[in-house]
């Protein structure tokens, strides 16, 4: 954390800094002296060895104090074996922000940690800015500040994007790839351990610099939520826009969890939903990361408008389409008019679709490519002020940029390019380049169209798959700071009065997380407790056949897999029978039975699940997906933060596949999405209100009838426990620089 103005300002812009273990040769320390001359820091630059006199040119001392003069910032490439004596003595000289390059800290447990913790004590005490360690270090292009140990980014110029990353390794498959593209940055910082400085830190003080539009992040963990909210709000506030890669979605760290819930709502995937809900791009690789970043750089929202993409190749057309169906990004069916306009600028163009095949004349007739332009222009909103309006879309225009071939060809697509950049002016929508292959591209084109505004995007599976993401960034609405000021229910009080009268920190029983549930609001099937066959049988005919048959043990959670559910009884010898499998069920297993589960079969519908779970640092987030047997098979599931609103619920079940079963199929009704959405609000307005008592909920499945026929919850599953604090649930990031 920053302790103040001051310290901040010694971070990013000091007037005074020394390097301590500097080096005339190639050691750690002489090559982040020489990144401080070759950016050109105009400050005073203060050498600290005690083997050495002098170092190029300077003179050099035993300690930072000996400087005899206040020093802003001190950039220590030594161990961990001096770093306590090294921030003490920076501290004598006045020091307000410390960089710790070294590895060998927190990142290594052990006297690593302690020795970490101890610098952070200290900083702490003195209001001193304390950066890494484990890291690449930092380099503020436009104020030619640049302690950093490793290569940057080349060209390194002044630009908009600021790249923070947990990896200092990763900062040059990021940084390069876009520098080599013209990119131009602001600032280039590697976090590390984040022991003082964190991620939400950086993203806070580079909301206050007017030149960053975007900010990049490689985020391999979240130190403190609600700072980090708040810094992303900040952010956002100002019109920068955030881009991040998060980690962790493989299936061994999601299926940690024994609820089905865990498996599809891992942490990262809670991670994820947290970052969307603060309006950040959320991407999946970094291929995606790095053409998200030109993109937001020069396109500041794409809006609810038609997209459209236009092609000189029907090969390249149908690969295109292609690949928008497989990252989510919906082509828009264009009416009558728009078509009419399309047959009209391109002769003999035949069938006329989206992606819009321009045909080879293109290449001969520049008036093909511009007047379709103009023609899907039609679609889309009105412009104001030179920003994209709210119902704006996105024109796309697939171009090679081939330097191994002939000066000829690329004249040819500079020429198409052009007309891109001539038109652009003139339309409502933003426009972007992009290429259908990754490789070299032709720095003419890319400059020709950088100078007019317009992204040039490389690769079309990851630049479809970064407009898609830009497109799914939600509007900062401020909701993940307000979460702490929800306002409970009465029924999620009522709920949670009921939990706390259970032993936490274990799976409630069946009967217990149905009593629950149903006080949150969530319609269970009607049943109880009986202890054999006979108290089966009476129920059974008290509630009126058909009836299921479960086992009740806190030994076991799915009850499906092992046989557990017997389903569709009709008569008193069916539920005898069943009662007797069950009892006998339990003793092969060797679990606890506490009876024999009787519930009346509810009517067939769409099996769905509802779950929450509870991430120790973001805190709870409710998960809906496909229920039943499909849960794990189909992976199909959306995550919001609870408490959730109807309209983000509703949302979220727009994207599942099994959307298209809840609309109804082949002649069946529609399901009661209605009830499900109300069902879903409750259960995470109770999620909420017992946030320190729960570990996760499985409701699995939820079976939603016929419209206007209500949802009926057949399984639960609650598991309870206190929640880990955030000053423990945090783990140290980055890795040993390479």
């Amino acid at each position: 954390m920053i302790p103040g103005p001051e310290a901040a300002t010694a971070l990013l812009t000091p007037r005074t800094v020394a390097v301590v273990g500097d080096t005339p040769t190639a050691g750690r320390g002489g090559l982040l002296h020489e990144q401080l001359l070759r950016r050109g820091f105009t400050g005073a630059l203060v050498p600290v060895n005690p083997n050495y006199d002098e170092i190029r040119g300077l003179p050099a001392f035993p300690t930072v104090s000996d400087y005899g003069a206040p020093v802003d910032f001190v950039a220590v490439t030594l161990g961990p074996a001096r770093a306590v004596d090294c921030l003490r003595d920076s501290v004598r000289a006045g020091a307000r922000a410390v960089l710790y390059i070294g590895s060998g800290f927190a990142e290594v447990g052990g006297e690593g940690a302690a020795i970490q913790r101890e610098l952070v004590e200290i900083a702490a005490q003195h209001g001193v800015a304390l950066a890494g360690p484990n890291c690449y270090g930092m380099a503020n292009v436009r104020g030619q500040f640049a302690p950093f140990f490793g290569a940057l980014p080349e060209p390194l110029v002044p630009g908009p994007v600021a790249l923070l990353s947990g990896s200092g390794a990763l900062t040059h498959a990021i940084g390069d790839v876009l520098a080599a593209r013209g990119t131009g940055f602001g600032y280039v910082i590697t976090v590390g351990n984040e022991a003082g400085v964190d991620t939400a830190d950086y993203i806070s003080l580079l909301a206050d610099d007017p030149e960053i539009r975007v900010i990049a992040c490689y985020l391999e963990t979240l130190r403190d939520a609600d700072r980090f909210a708040a810094a992303a709000e900040k952010a956002a506030a100002v019109g920068q826009q955030l881009v991040v890669l998060t980690v962790g979605r493989s299936d061994a760290a999601r299926r940690a969890s024994a609820a089905h819930t865990g498996a599809l709502a891992g942490q990262a995937r809670v991670l994820q939903a947290f970052l969307r809900e603060l309006g950040a791009i959320v991407v999946r690789d970094l291929d995606e990361l790095v053409e998200a970043v030109e993109l937001a750089s020069y396109v500041r929202r794409i809006g609810a408008g038609p997209i459209a993409v236009t092609t000189i190749s029907g090969g390249g057309g149908a690969v295109l389409a292609d690949l928008c169906a497989d990252v989510g990004l919906p082509l828009t069916a264009f009416e009558e008019p728009v078509l009419a306009a399309l047959r009209s600028a391109i002769p003999g163009g035949g069938t006329i679709g989206n992606p819009v095949d321009l045909t080879g004349l293109a290449t001969d007739d520049d008036a093909i490519l511009a007047d379709s332009l103009r023609a899907l222009d039609r679609a889309h909103g009105e412009s104001t002020s030179g920003e994209s309006a709210p119902d704006s879309g996105l024109l796309l225009f697939a171009v090679n940029t081939p330097l191994a071939a002939g000066e000829e060809d690329r004249e040819l697509y500079r020429r198409l390019a052009a007309t891109v950049v001539r038109v652009a002016p003139e339309l409502n929508s933003p426009v972007a380049l992009l290429t259908l292959t990754s490789g070299a591209l032709d720095q003419k084109l890319v400059d020709l169209a950088h100078e007019a505004g317009i992204p040039v995007l490389q690769g079309a599976r990851e630049s479809l798959a970064a407009a898609a993401r830009l497109r799914a960034r939600l509007p900062v609405t401020g909701a993940v700071g307000r979460r702490s000021a929800a306002a409970t229910t009465q029924r999620a009080d009522a709920a949670l009065r009921l939990l706390r009268r259970r032993a936490p920190g274990s799976s409630l029983t069946p009967g217990d997380a149905a009593e629950i549930l149903r006080a949150a609001g969530v319609p269970v099937a009607t049943g109880r407790v009986v202890a054999g066959a006979a108290e089966a049988i009476e129920l059974a005919e008290q509630l009126g056949y058909p009836v299921v048959a479960k086992i009740e043990s806190p030994d076991v959670l799915h009850k499906s897999d092992i046989g557990g559910v017997l389903l569709d009884l009709r008569t008193a010898e069916q539920v005898r029978v069943a009662a007797e499998t069950i009892v006998a069920l339990g003793v092969r297993l060797g679990a606890r039975v506490q009876g024999i589960r009787i519930e009346k079969q509810v009517p067939e519908g769409v099996e769905v699940l509802l779950g929450v779970t509870v991430d120790p640092r973001i805190g709870p987030a409710l998960v809906v997906g496909a229920g039943g047997i499909y849960t794990e098979v189909l992976d199909d599931a959306a995550l919001m933060l609870a408490p959730a609103t109807a309209s983000s619920v509703r949302a979220g079940v727009a994207t599942l596949r099994i959307n298209q079963m809840l609309g109804g199929m082949r002649g069946q009704a529609p399901a009661d999405v209605d009830s499900l959405v109300s069902t879903a609000v409750a259960l995470s307005e109770f999620a909420w209100a017992a946030r320190d008592e729960l570990v996760a909920i499985d409701v699995n499945p939820v079976i939603v009838h016929a419209a206007g026929r209500g949802v009926t919850a057949v399984d639960a599953a609650v598991l309870t426990g206190p929640r880990a604090s955030q000053s423990t649930a945090a783990s140290p990031a980055g890795e040993e620089p390479t």
